[in-house]
Parts: C-alpha cells; sequence; structure tokens
C-alpha cells in the first residue's frame, strides 16, 4: 500500500572515530507496529493509580513554577527600566 521510507543513520565505527552511514528501511507495518507500541505504553502508564500518577508528573509541575517566576520576575525587571511599572 505505502512505499517504504528511508532512514538514513550515521554510526561510529571503531576508534577511529569515523563515521559510515547505514541507511534503514521503514516499511507501513513498522510504523504501525510503534504506533501500537506507544499506544500500550500509554494505556499501560493510564492504568496506574493516581497517586503513582503525581508522582510522574510533579516534577514537571514545579520546573514550570519555577521557571515562570523566573520570566514574570525579569518582566517586572524590563518594566521598571522602561517606566512602565
Amino acid at each position: 500500500p505505502h512505499p517504504p521510507s528511508a532512514t538514513i543513520t550515521d554510526t561510529t565505527s571503531g576508534r577511529t572515530g569515523k563515521k559510515s552511514r547505514r541507511t534503514v528501511t521503514l516499511t507501513a507495518e513498522d510504523i504501525q507496529k510503534k504506533k501500537n507500541d506507544v499506544k500500550a505504553r500509554t494505556t499501560l502508564l493510564l492504568s496506574f493509580p493516581d497517586e503513582h500518577q503525581l508522582r510522574f508528573s510533579k516534577g514537571k509541575r514545579d520546573t514550570y513554577r519555577q521557571r515562570s517566576k523566573a520570566e514574570e520576575q525579569a518582566l517586572k525587571a524590563l518594566m521598571a527600566i522602561d517606566g512602565v511599572g
């Protein structure tokens, strides 16, 4: 149905560090298998109880909050320099 797509990957060989190029052909079946694997992993993660889900997302949430505060402080500093705030 669909023509295979080619992906070129670089591999390092031996101690010399020379790269050899290798072509990997992906078929529609390979792509569908990858999609199914992703769906299976997502389903598995969604089956965890909520208290475990919170543990996984807490670090991302804390990082976002810290970044937002830093951006807000920088914006206030710029407004003070411009005489707007």
